[in-house]
């Protein structure tokens, strides 16, 4: 929303939405470091972690797939390419926003059904 704000020139309604995405990704980075599967970063949804390394970490993106931590919770997993050439590996708990795409099943239990 902030982006298309902006384009339109609306700096007020701009701002406000800009504010509001920069308050979620503080919340996501306080979930969690993200460094590992086990500390993954919760995000609403899978275009979170596109958004947070673009926005917040001021990073390019390079793969992107999906893992699970040791309770099963559904991760998507993004390289991220820092301008100083350095890459990371971050982890997003994706769990809730995977049982509504897979219609309250685990991923698991998705695949395992679909043989």
């Amino acid at each position: 929303m902030a982006f298309a704000f902006q384009n339109l020139n609306q700096l007020d309604s701009f701002e406000c939405y800009a504010y509001r995405a920069q308050r979620i990704q503080n919340v996501m980075v306080f979930s969690g470091n993200g460094k590992t599967r086990n500390s993954a970063m919760f995000a609403l949804s899978t275009a979170d972690s596109k958004d947070f390394s673009l926005t917040y970490l001021k990073a390019g993106i390079g793969t992107k797939g999906s893992s699970t931590d040791d309770d099963g919770n559904f991760l998507d997993v993004i390289q991220v390419k820092f301008p100083d050439e350095k890459v990371e590996y971050y982890y997003f708990n994706i769990q809730h926003a995977s049982q509504t795409v897979f219609g309250g099943k685990s991923l698991e239990k998705k695949v395992k059904g679909s043989r």
